[in-house]
């Protein structure tokens, strides 16, 4: 399961909905709320709720963390009769639900940059999502410069170098901190039809000032010699992509995160799913999220950070209030193989197919007109790229600062299962050894036996495109 440490992964969306009560122009339509929110709240937070309404169903708290245990009515989640149940209730400043690598770093950059208090709240544990199962590239080399998500990932990219020059000028290593490699990418063709198409994406990354080369079959040979490509193929290098370790990003962002408890502006809620959003009489803004065991007000803003599960969260809201919540997302699973034990396999960059681009779309995703992120549209029917049914796979492949093969990619929908599919396996292990040879003796057997397998859900949307919304932007939702 590839996807790009950015505001989207390379098949999918990434679903940030925000809920700022008072600090984005309800008017707002950039993309840009985040940004807006960070720059109107650089004085510290109000040591008081009082001067905002109480939202429905919940009496107001009068001072910051305030914590208490009362019992409310709570609907049954069949909402067919209420039981009495004891929930704590907190307050912060800004609620986000999901610990994933966005949930994560959102929560970091409002603590750094604000005086607000943040809790991130999820069902699960960090890691158990999409960002556990992720290939962590940073790239831009699979992107197409005229879709309308490349700013958004030109921009991810430079905040991770940022990042990483950061931490270099502190003294820290960003392979230890963040498994970080500039290894640059490598998107490969295996057909002279890939291969002009490789060209022409080459030119278009160049003119959009990314340092980008077409490399022949031969050339692609000398710097990858453990990767069998067709004579006619070829590839696009874009030597300043690089690639994270997933895991170590979030217990690195947690970690700068949680120093902020003993300001007493940070906490973690896990295992604590979502059940309930209430809206603010005031302004009908969502201002309380109600867990399994708490109840957490916001003065300030909600952000929706859950990815595949993020409709669930918004939808019973979006059907109560008659608002246009629902981002148009659903599960997709994808199998990540990392595997130990190969010396004779050495890889120098991260690798991925070009045909891995025409998986954006598929017979189960027609509401999308075309691939968001593929440069030739017409290049995406090889008909060797393995398909079933229910899945499709294409190569992707790259190794983790510790030495493992990370290869992927598949994709599936099955709802929220994120069981293995041993067919997935295998198509991903028949594809990956037609471009490395060294692979064809590891079956699925050796894998399920002797080796990791990652699974998680991408957020796809079905527009093709991230959403990063501010739920004032609907102006006229609000009544």
């Amino acid at each position: 399961m590839a996807f790009s440490i950015s505001s989207s992964s390379s098949s999918s969306s990434s679903i940030a909905c925000c809920a700022p009560p008072r600090c984005v122009s309800r008017a707002c339509r950039c993309g840009t709320c985040l940004d807006a929110f960070i720059a109107t709240s650089t004085s510290p937070p109000p040591s008081s709720s009082s001067a905002h309404a109480a939202p429905s169903r919940l009496a107001p708290l009068t001072t910051p963390f305030a914590r208490r245990s009362v019992a409310i009515a709570v609907d049954s989640h069949a909402r067919q009769h209420q039981t009495l149940s004891v929930l704590q209730e907190m307050e912060f400043d800004v609620v986000v639900v999901g610990a994933g690598i966005i949930g994560l770093t959102v929560a970091n950059r409002i603590l750094e940059e604000t005086r607000f208090s943040v809790v991130v709240v999820d069902a699960k544990r960090p890691c158990a999502g999409a960002t556990g199962a992720g290939q962590g590239y940073v790239w831009l080399n699979h992107r197409n410069p005229a879709s309308k998500t490349w700013g958004l990932a030109h921009r991810s990219k430079l905040l991770w170098e940022q990042l990483v020059a950061d931490l270099a000028d502190a003294g820290s290593d960003p392979l230890s901190a963040i498994g970080w490699q500039n290894t640059g990418s490598l998107l490969v063709a295996n057909s002279v039809e890939e291969a002009r198409g490789l060209q022409a994406h080459v030119g278009a990354m160049a003119t959009a000032g990314v340092d980008a080369e077409f490399l022949t079959a031969s050339e692609l040979q000398k710097i990858e010699p453990s990767l069998k490509v067709g004579h006619e193929g070829g590839a696009a290098f874009v030597p300043g992509d690089s690639q994270i370790d997933a895991a170590l990003a979030v217990e690195f962002f947690r970690k700068r995160n949680l120093a902020y408890r003993v300001e007493g502006r940070y906490m973690e809620l896990f295992d604590s799913p979502v059940e309930e959003l209430y809206r603010s009489s005031a302004d009908g803004s969502i201002e309380v999220v109600q867990t399994s065991r708490h109840k957490l007000r916001s003065r300030e803003a909600v952000i929706v950070a859950a990815g595949a599960w993020s409709p669930n969260i918004l939808t019973r809201a979006a059907q109560e209030w008659r608002l246009p919540l629902i981002p148009p997302v659903k599960p997709r699973k994808g199998h990540l193989l990392v595997l130990e034990g190969l010396p004779s396999l050495k890889i120098n960059h991260g690798l991925m197919e070009f045909e891995y681009t025409a998986n954006y779309t598929t017979a189960h995703s027609t509401q999308c007109s075309q691939p968001e992120d593929v440069s030739t549209p017409s290049l995406v029917t090889d008909p060797t790229v393995i398909s079933h049914d229910s899945f499709r796979v294409a190569m992707t492949a790259s190794t983790d600062k510790s030495g493992r093969l990370l290869l992927g990619s598949s994709r599936e929908f099955s709802g929220f299962s994120t069981a293995h599919h041993y067919e997935a396996i295998e198509g991903i292990l028949s594809r990956a050894s037609e471009y490395f040879p060294a692979l064809k003796d590891i079956s699925v057997e050796d894998v399920l036996e002797k080796q990791t397998i990652r699974t998680g859900l991408r957020p796809y949307d079905l527009n093709c495109c991230s959403v990063w919304r501010c739920a004032a932007c609907w102006t006229s939702a609000w009544g």
